[in-house]
């Protein structure tokens, strides 16, 4: 990560090293061996605890591209845009092509990896169980609502996937109850950023629909945490770094905003019911992963009303142009 955290804080990295050789082993960084790495320690308090953090950086002064080193097996890219569009040409094919026969290793490792390979550290996993009992994941179960609609959404340019924006929260409520008539589940953990949307409603200078829309909805957000849904019948609850800060553990209050986007991300997983947005890159993962753990009960919300992204004769993982 750009913060340097050590993978196997975040990751169970045991577990997915048994999914060798469809995806590369991960190993932990040893001087003698990774000579063209070096380690630097920091120390970070937290509270009344202090731990260190290990900086690990490149210290490689040949070309590693030459074709004397001739490197295996060969990396990505040459850089971080080369990798980004290899990617998008992978799931381009996986959408529109046949990436059986085109990239069939790349295939299988992308399913592997979302359905069941990538999995959060033991301590942040047993966080996420304690959440979800709290969601009543024992009873009826419940339902992410990932509500793309902070203002930076709302300012783009408005000529990319306009057909497909819902910016309004009271228009996706309105589509989930008509999709929905009778509560489906116990509870609705919606997923939205209100620093984003607070932090607009602070700017009284603002005067343009964005800002009108950004108060509405903060509004209306606000009175679901209060009075629920379906006339009080489902608790909602915010998802959000706060559940993290709570935790016993120094390591992981010191990171809790990216640990509780992990935490979100896994929720909105192992849900019973996720809704989401196709403008959104983390809606697409969310869906994209439940396919391949066959939980379908995914959809997106349009202008027109929610639309059934993975009935059961769906088989390809949406592909994401926005």
């Amino acid at each position: 990560t750009n913060q340097k955290i050590p993978h196997y804080m975040l990751w169970d990295v045991v577990h997915w090293n048994t999914f060798y050789p469809t995806i590369p082993r991960l190993a932990s960084f040893d001087e003698k061996i990774h000579v063209d790495m070096k380690s630097e320690d920091e120390e970070i308090k937290q509270g009344n605890s202090t731990f260190i953090k290990k900086n690990i950086n490149y210290n490689f002064t040949g070309d590693i591209w030459g074709e004397d080193t001739k490197p295996k097996p060969p990396p990505l890219a040459r850089n971080l845009m080369q990798g980004k569009n290899r990617y998008k040409q992978f799931v381009k094919n996986v959408e529109v092509g046949n990436p059986e026969k085109s990239y069939p290793k790349e295939l299988e490792m992308y399913k592997t990896i979302l359905k069941s390979a990538l999995r959060p550290h033991p301590y942040i996993q047993s966080i996420i169980d304690n959440i979800k009992v709290q969601l009543g994941s024992d009873e009826k179960g419940y339902m992410v609502l990932h509500s793309r609609v902070e203002p930076d959404m709302n300012r783009q340019n408005e000529r990319i996937c306009s057909d497909k924006r819902v910016m309004n929260i009271t228009d996706i409520l309105n589509m989930v109850y008509e999709k929905f008539p009778e509560p489906p589940v116990n509870t609705v953990l919606i997923v939205f950023s209100r620093e984003l949307i607070e932090e607009e409603e602070a700017k009284e200078e603002n005067t343009d629909d964005a800002h009108l829309v950004n108060s509405h909805n903060l509004k209306v957000i606000n009175e679901l945490r209060e009075s629920g849904m379906w006339g009080g019948k489902v608790n909602v609850v915010e998802a959000g770094s706060k559940m993290i800060d709570e935790t016993e553990n120094e390591f992981y209050r010191y990171y809790s905003n990216f640990v509780g986007s992990i935490v979100n991300f896994f929720l909105a997983i192992e849900s019973n019911i996720f809704v989401g947005t196709e403008i959104s890159s983390y809606s697409t993962l969310a869906i994209n992963s439940r396919l391949y753990r066959e939980s379908r009960e995914n959809y997106f919300y349009r202008p027109q009303g929610l639309h059934w992204r993975t009935p059961p004769n769906v088989t390809k993982p949406h592909w994401f142009t926005c």
